[in-house]
């Protein structure tokens, strides 16, 4: 009995400090609203494509304001035709159907859109489009409210019923009911930060998240063999870019935007370096009475970063401590296949997990990239950590600091 009394004791404590999340619905209720999704999806592939079949299917569920789940009006799932799967969620009171059908053709031509509105004319392009359809939120009871007032996000899916898809993509990024992702990564003209700013501020969703990076055109065979992630297909390509390569970038973010425009300082001291900054950087926010808030910054290397060598060392100062991200790359270090082990058996780098080694295939070198420090903290390198390379100097190295 006394056990007994202590299991209920630590069950109502469960629910009383941790708030235990449980399905507030029965299975036959949850397998009543996908026998209603499945019936009116298994009509429209009768009619698009009659040799589709669903391989799978769930509810959607939300959290109520009592902490438990409880069912919307939505169920989601799985089809395929011949070699493809696509993802799909239907309302089972409206019968409304989203799918990732259409999601190859929107990408490609919500890039095409991107460019050409921003005046981009890029020559080679690496496009990622995460496109997700926002629906309101609607409990099968109406009695069971949620606890929030988040949307059901659908993500990669699109209106099944889109009679126009041009017409759908040039409304697409003011369209509340999208949230879009984009990243470019490209070769072309130069940016037009000013030009971007006015017509992100005018006509731009808070929904949607754009990325721009131009890549000297040195790199433009490069990016044209690139069809997936880079760290997936070419291991000489940094993980997402990053601003490491960059000549320009450009952050839009709904209203609001980020520019950069990025120079390269050579020191010439004991250990040949070179520093990748941003030497300007604009910034433009939208303001109550709907007009355009520009901040402009200026940095030179040299002055407003300071680069001191000092021991076996080197120490990155900015003006009045300002916080500042650039990257050095290290004039001797070169190709070397093992470089990920040299990293992970040096301590500095396997103790901070914020540094980053890269290959950067137009200075044809590894580069360290210097994580963002808090401010008023000193940007320090070491030169022990930094010229190391080739098997010789692996077998330098202390052994790999095991965790205890």
């Amino acid at each position: 009995m006394k056990r007994f009394l202590m299991l209920c004791l630590a069950v109502l404590l469960c629910f009383h400090f941790s708030g235990c999340l449980f399905d507030e619905y029965s299975s036959s209720e949850r397998s009543k609203l996908i026998k209603e999704g499945e019936k009116v999806f298994k009509e429209y592939l009768a009619k698009k494509h009659p040799d589709a079949k669903i391989t799978e299917m769930k509810e959607i569920a939300y959290l109520g304001k009592n902490n438990q789940f409880q069912l919307t009006e939505f169920a989601e799932g799985k089809w395929k035709t011949g070699n493809e799967e696509f993802l799909f969620a239907i309302n089972t009171k409206t019968g409304d159907i989203y799918t990732s059908e259409k999601t190859k053709e929107f990408k490609e031509k919500i890039a095409g859109h991107v460019n050409s509105l921003l005046d981009l004319q890029w020559t080679a392009v690496k496009a990622d489009v995460y496109p997700n359809t926002l629906l309101p939120l609607k409990p099968l009871n109406p009695d069971k409210p949620p606890r929030d007032d988040h949307p059901i996000t659908l993500r990669g899916m699109l209106p099944a019923a889109i009679p126009d898809m041009d017409a759908y993509v040039k409304t697409a990024l003011e369209n509340p009911s999208l949230q879009l992702s984009l990243r470019f990564l490209f070769t072309g003209k130069p940016l037009q930060p000013d030009a971007a700013a006015t017509h992100a501020a005018t006509g731009f969703s808070d929904r949607v998240s754009i990325e721009l990076q131009r890549y000297p055109d040195s790199l433009k065979p490069v990016i044209e063999n690139v069809n997936q992630t880079p760290d997936r297909i070419d291991p000489k390509w940094p993980r997402n870019g990053y601003a490491c390569l960059a000549e320009e970038t450009l952050i839009i973010n709904g209203p609001d935007s980020t520019y950069q425009k990025w120079a390269d300082y050579h020191f010439n001291g004991s250990v040949p370096m070179t520093v990748h900054y941003p030497a300007y950087t604009q910034r433009n926010a939208k303001t109550k009475d709907a007009s355009i808030k520009k901040e402009e910054k200026f940095v030179t290397a040299g002055k407003d970063l300071q680069i001191t060598e000092k021991d076996s060392g080197f120490e990155f100062l900015t003006a009045n401590n300002q916080e500042l991200k650039f990257y050095v790359f290290i004039n001797d270090l070169t190709s070397v296949e093992n470089v990920k082990e040299i990293a992970e058996r040096n301590r500095k780098f396997h103790d901070a997990a914020f540094n980053e080694s890269r290959w950067h295939p137009v200075l044809d070198r590894w580069t360290v990239g210097i994580k963002e420090e808090s401010r008023n903290q000193i940007y320090s390198l070491q030169q022990k950590d930094l010229i190391i390379v080739g098997k010789a100097a692996l077998e330098k190295l202390p052994a790999k600091k095991k965790n205890t």
